[in-house]
């Protein structure tokens, strides 16, 4: 604990701070868009529900609810947290922050410290410093969970997936691909166009791994690194695919009875303008800043 008592620290006033923060947005808050607003924290409440008339009935209620559209997996820890701190709008957005969107902050710096620590000139320490500091002071980094959505708990597993990638020094083993596969299938689970991110995170752990296989290999090494690749993401597949038709078979068979090419055609807006919104939402620094860093990447 001595090693790291500043991260402690750090964590402890960083948890402190976004308590009190949403308290005071969510204490303030004026909603227009009722649905979303209330489906959540109602589920919420009913699992609490629940697991207080009986333990084996609530994760009873937990596995059927996967054949719903949205299903009540999100709630398990927010029951936890509800027991204690009540079933109020406020309460339950703390179970939110408390439960999802701090550990996916600690994550990210995580990862951040993981990747720069041996090339950039900061100390470790100042890295997950910084990545906290930055990630906190971005509005809409709080906005999921300060209007009550849980999308930082699907955001979680790509990110646990790179941290790891990361600790083993990009060496991805079979064991990896099985622990990989398991976690990527629990994105969609808890909101279903996370699928999308597997997608991003799948392809990075894939060009990673062939720019890994290349420098120095002739021909038969090349070909025998590319079958090794391969395999190894067969297994991924194999793992994801094989989480989802068993714990998540009802969730499976749901996804396919919807006609998803077609499901939300009358919410479509004009390429231009959703670019429109990331620079609204983020602001231009942050949009400048990450497109400087992909040019800076591209050339080192």
């Amino acid at each position: 604990l001595k090693q790291y008592k500043w991260e402690l620290l750090t964590g402890t006033l960083v948890t402190l701070v976004a308590v009190l923060a949403t308290v005071l947005y969510v204490g303030s808050e004026q909603f227009f868009y009722i649905s979303d607003f209330n489906f959540y924290h109602i589920a919420a409440i009913q699992s609490l529900d629940s697991l207080k008339s009986s333990p084996f009935t609530f994760l009873l209620l937990l596995v059927v609810s996967t054949r719903l559209t949205h299903n009540l997996l999100f709630t398990l820890p927010l029951a936890l947290w509800m027991l204690f701190l009540g079933t109020s709008r406020v309460a339950f957005v703390l179970a939110l922050v408390l439960s999802f969107t701090l550990p996916y902050l600690f994550v990210l710096a995580q990862i951040m410290r993981q990747s720069l620590a041996s090339s950039a000139a900061a100390s470790s320490r100042q890295i997950w410093l910084i990545t906290i500091v930055v990630a906190a002071v971005i509005p809409v980094f709080w906005i999921p969970a300060w209007r009550g959505y849980p999308d930082n708990l699907a955001a979680l597993p790509a990110s646990i997936v790179t941290l790891l990638y990361l600790r083993a020094n990009r060496v991805l083993s079979y064991k990896h691909c099985l622990l990989f596969g398991v976690l990527l299938a629990l994105a969609p689970l808890f909101r279903r166009h996370y699928f999308f991110a597997d997608i991003a995170i799948i392809g990075s752990l894939f060009v990673d791994q062939l720019l890994f296989a290349a420098p120095g290999a002739d021909a038969v090494l090349l070909k025998t690194r590319l079958l090794t690749i391969a395999q190894k993401f067969a297994l991924m597949a194999l793992s994801f695919a094989g989480f989802l038709c068993t714990f998540g078979c009802m969730f499976v068979l749901q996804i396919v009875s919807n006609d998803y090419l077609n499901l939300y055609k009358s919410a479509a807006t004009p390429s231009l303008e959703c670019f429109g919104y990331f620079i609204s939402a983020y602001g231009v620094p942050l949009v400048v800043t990450a497109g400087s860093g992909m040019v800076l990447a591209w050339f080192s």
